[in-house]
């Protein structure tokens, strides 16, 4: 399904907490772990995954999880969370995603971006004027419409069979 909408080498770049709203709101668990193998089966198994995501060191379970997903074959690009207020917490990592997606640019052709997130309207614009093709992983409604009318979208309810728990 991916693979035929691919040119070239792709390069894949997920939003780790777009993805986790996005599953809270599908209602469904996606597998880390089948993700990987769909993504290698897809892309090819030497395809890089880069994971964007903000972690607590202290926190026991998020540690757990970064490597959780660093065995998978993941290269995760982590940052510690920001406390802004007592309740609120904040770990934009999005800068960092757009900034890889350059500094890497000229080992893929493709780049799936998995996060609806309109942050990436100009960095994703700026890889298509660079003759990238680029595809949007996401939850429709949790995309921008602006990032939809812009790139090659597909929704993650295509893959479900494929990636979740």
């Amino acid at each position: 399904m991916l693979k035929s909408r691919i040119q070239g080498k792709a390069a894949v770049f997920m939003d780790e907490a777009n993805l986790f709203y996005t599953q809270k709101m599908l209602g469904w668990r996606i597998s880390y772990k089948k993700l990987m193998d769909y993504l290698k089966e897809e892309c090819g198994k030497d395809v890089k995954v880069y994971v964007f995501t903000a972690c607590n060191e202290d926190n026991k379970r998020e540690r757990k999880f970064v490597d959780m997903l660093q065995i998978n074959g993941y290269i995760v690009r982590s940052r510690p969370i920001e406390t802004k207020t007592r309740k609120r917490i904040k770990g934009n990592v999005d800068t960092e995603l757009a900034f890889e997606m350059a500094r890497v640019i000229d080992q893929y052709d493709t780049a799936i971006v998995m996060s609806g997130d309109g942050d990436f309207v100009t960095p994703v614009q700026r890889l298509k004027n660079a003759g990238k093709k680029v595809i949007v992983i996401s939850s429709e409604n949790r995309t921008s419409k602006a990032l939809i009318e812009l790139v090659e979208f597909i929704d993650f309810k295509e893959f479900r069979e494929k990636i979740s728990e």
